[in-house]
């Protein structure tokens, strides 16, 4: 859980960085794609170490599409390009970038919600946990004021918005419930 806060923290920080022009939210970009990646293989196989994994997101999304557990075809040239920001993170690193651009942001966003969603974890974790438990105003608990940011300009967010919005109240309205006994009551 700790590495989906992490990943979290990481992603809003992306996000805060280039929504307001600072590049260097390409390589906090990484890093958010990084613990997301290594959340997954994680929670799928918790025998694993993720020290070994290194910071190398071609090979963990390689990792993670190999083993089933998501379909990353679709954003393999973003995680290229983000494993490229995070090598030009000191100029005489091989294989930094050549170009950056703020505009980058709405693929990091697609991706990083994929990667949320393919999290195999029960409904409640997902919710409660990483980005989608920043998003903790929408039912009233306003814990992390930066949900305004992780919405900003995010289709791929406030497309599933609807969806997440319906699984809290769903599950909050499980919670109220009084417990099912099967016992009979107890007599006076």
């Amino acid at each position: 859980m700790l590495l989906l806060h992490r990943a979290a923290s990481d992603y809003l920080g992306a996000r805060c960085c280039l929504l307001n022009g600072v590049l260097s939210g390409l390589e906090l970009g990484s890093q958010a794609i990084e613990k997301h990646l290594k959340a997954l293989l994680l929670f799928a196989s918790p025998e694993l170490n993720p020290k070994e994994f290194s910071h190398n997101i071609v090979r963990l999304s390689d990792r993670a599409t190999r083993a089933g557990l998501v379909d990353l075809a679709r954003h393999h040239e973003t995680i290229q390009k983000f494993y490229g920001h995070f090598q030009s993170r000191y100029p005489d690193n091989p294989g930094g970038s050549t170009s950056a651009s703020t505009g980058e942001l709405a693929a990091l966003d697609g991706l990083i919600i994929d990667l949320i969603e393919a999290l195999p974890v029960p409904i409640e974790i997902r919710l409660s946990s990483g980005v989608y438990g920043r998003l903790a105003f929408l039912t009233g608990n306003s814990a992390f004021p930066d949900a305004q940011l992780l919405l900003k300009r995010n289709p791929a967010l406030l497309a599933k918005l609807p969806s997440i919005v319906n699984d809290r109240e769903r599950l909050a309205s499980l919670a109220l419930q009084p417990p099912q006994d099967s016992r009979a009551p107890l007599a006076d």
